[in-house]
């Protein structure tokens, strides 16, 4: 507390000068602007060191969406069209590697299903869809939290679900052992 006491009497020559006349002459008026003084010097110094922080925080935050938003984000290449004179941003994507595609590679349902019938069917699905189903009835995993794993919208995994079931049933032909599916 006296480095503060300090800094207050040293910001400017009023609040030292104020400090001497209450010490030397103990007038009650001059105490409570002493007071009332070093009161709002420690304010000041609180409030700026509260919208520093503040600052410094939403700065870092700014980073962080920043830097997430720019591993998200595609390369690109800007060029200038010749009709317009202006930039126009060209994206390049890999389309090469599918990243569902990937993740499904190597399931194998015919472990898993007692009915070869129905692993014929699955097996007859695309690879997102197979990849999809197991998340969904094997690993017991909610339309969102798969959507969150492999970074598609929830209704991007219904989509796809869907359309595994309708291919596994129209590969059936709508029954399984004598019923209907």
């Amino acid at each position: 507390m006296h480095n503060l006491v300090r800094k207050f009497l040293n910001e400017n020559n009023r609040n030292s000068e104020l400090y001497f006349k209450a010490k030397t002459y103990g007038n009650q008026y001059d105490i409570n602007r002493l007071y009332e003084e070093f009161h709002n010097y420690v304010f000041r110094i609180y409030f700026i060191s509260y919208i520093e922080k503040s600052l410094r925080f939403k700065a870092l935050e700014i980073k962080r969406k920043r830097k997430k938003l720019s591993e998200r984000e595609l390369c690109t290449l800007n060029v200038i069209d010749e009709d317009f004179n202006e930039e126009k941003i060209n994206m390049i994507r890999d389309d090469s590697i599918d990243p569902l595609d990937e993740m499904s590679k190597g399931m194998d349902f015919k472990d898993m299903v007692a009915n070869k019938e129905l692993a014929n069917a699955i097996e007859n699905t695309t690879n997102k869809q197979k990849l999809v189903l197991f998340m969904h009835y094997i690993e017991e995993k909610e339309e969102k939290q798969i959507a969150r794993e492999l970074n598609v919208s929830k209704q991007s995994v219904n989509k796809v679900k869907l359309a595994g079931l309708k291919r596994i049933r129209t590969y059936l032909g709508g029954e399984i052992n004598g019923r209907a599916i």
